[in-house]
């Protein structure tokens, strides 16, 4: 009996197709596997002062003084964050100062917060500790300047910091109307409010 090798690779290739095999050119067939986005994990005994900028899932379970970006954190219980919150999703389970922008935000029932939160979705399980205020909006990333406290503070410390002006506007400290921000530079941080108080 005659075999073409050709046509015995031919009729191989759909079964590779389907079972994620080689085929005859060496090119691997890929299924429709969802992937998995990275994960970082801030241990326990750990405390830090900075932002953090992750495209991938953010774990904290030490203490962060600092904004974070990243698309799902998740705080843990014995966990404490200081600062501006922005994430496709975030899950609370221990304490938080600042603001959280996300589009869902769960506060699970050890959660305890003192936050101003933009929100799409907004989750508060029975026991979790919420002060503050939370506001709806359809896109909760975006800042709006109007009524965000972290681009006041902003526009305020860039008119104090203003290279060579000196009018008499640049020369008052900033005066915070209440809101919690927190200041990845903490000598700043404290300079400010040490002039605050003056």
């Amino acid at each position: 009996m005659y075999f073409n090798k050709r046509h015995d690779r031919h009729q191989d290739a759909p079964l590779a197709e389907t079972r994620g095999l080689r085929w005859e050119d060496n090119c691997k067939v890929e299924l429709n596997i969802p992937k998995a986005r990275p994960r970082s994990l801030i241990e326990a005994s750990v405390t830090m002062t900075g932002d953090l900028w992750s495209d991938g899932d953010l774990e904290i379970d030490g203490h962060l003084c600092g904004n974070i970006n990243c698309q799902q954190l998740i705080v843990g219980k014995n966990a404490a964050v200081t600062g501006v919150i922005i994430a496709q999703e975030a899950v609370i389970r221990g304490k938080i100062t600042g603001i959280i922008r996300a589009m869902r935000v769960l506060l699970q029932d050890t959660a305890r917060v003192e936050s101003e939160i933009f929100y799409h979705s907004l989750s508060v399980d029975e026991g979790a500790r919420f002060e503050g205020v939370a506001r709806p909006r359809p896109n909760p990333l975006a800042e709006e300047a109007a009524l965000s406290p972290m681009a006041e503070l902003r526009q305020r410390v860039a008119q104090v910091e203003a290279p060579g002006d000196n009018s008499a506007a640049a020369k008052t400290p900033p005066t915070l109307t209440g809101a919690v921000v927190a200041n990845p530079d903490p000598q700043r941080q404290l300079a400010h409010a040490s002039a605050a108080s003056r």
